[in-house]
């Protein structure tokens, strides 16, 4: 098994198969509960997930 270095960053796949990268909280994941703060872009079939543009660091992701 691979522990990634930022446990925080996760790709989403919905049921249509669209996707983003999100962020998790760490603190609820911790608690053993997946909770997505927000996408890096739009998913199609998650209309009610918050997006919130990509930072900078994540261009290499």
């Amino acid at each position: 098994m691979r522990i990634s270095k930022y446990p925080s960053r996760w790709l989403l796949v919905s049921t249509d198969r669209s996707s983003s990268r999100v962020i998790i909280d760490e603190d609820a994941a911790a608690d053993g509960h997946l909770r997505v703060l927000h996408a890096l872009e739009p998913i199609s079939a998650e209309p009610h997930l918050a997006v919130t543009p990509p930072p900078t660091w994540a261009g290499d992701w």
